[in-house]
């Protein structure tokens, strides 16, 4: 046998001399599941905002536009990178942030899918306060709020911009 299937051997009789039931393949395998099952729930939670932000994007670039660029000859790649990309920027962008300071308050999503010793600012927030020991849930908790002001600032400075330039 190889020195890699002496490892994996060894580490396997290591796991089962401990007591644990679970082998090595085992435990990764339901590690990624977990995972993917997290990835796949924020983004079916966070398609709503971030949809809807981008629609309304849309919905102010007008068809004229589009029929511009296409008597100048613009392929459909050439109208998303000059045309819509740069109309579309400030709604891709209010989405993202959106979704950012959605995902960084999100709890109950966290707390059943995470992985084992793992805890996010949500989750070590709901622990130390279940135990009573707010001093310690109140660092979590001022990090939280202060993640989900930075897109508010970001937003409002951009909403600032564009204002500028509308009310000469």
């Amino acid at each position: 046998m190889n020195s890699i299937g002496n490892d994996a051997a060894n580490s396997r009789t290591s796991l089962s001399r401990k007591g644990n039931l679970v082998s090595r393949e085992t435990a990764i395998a339901a590690l990624s599941t977990l995972v993917r099952m997290s990835v796949g729930r924020y983004v079916i939670k966070s398609y709503a905002l971030s949809n809807s932000a981008i629609e309304s994007g849309y919905a102010r670039i007008s068809i004229t536009l589009d029929e511009s660029a296409r008597t100048l000859k613009t392929g459909n790649f050439g109208l998303l990178s000059k045309v819509h990309f740069p109309l579309l920027k400030t709604s891709m962008l209010t989405s993202i942030l959106i979704v950012i300071s959605e995902v960084v308050k999100e709890l109950p999503a966290t707390l059943i899918l995470r992985p084992f010793n793992y805890e996010t600012l949500a989750v070590s927030t709901y622990i130390y306060a279940a135990e009573e020991r707010m001093i310690q849930a109140s660092a979590p908790a001022v990090a939280i709020v202060l993640i989900g002001l930075i897109p508010i600032i970001i937003l409002t400075k951009m909403i600032r911009l564009s204002n500028v330039g509308r009310k000469q």
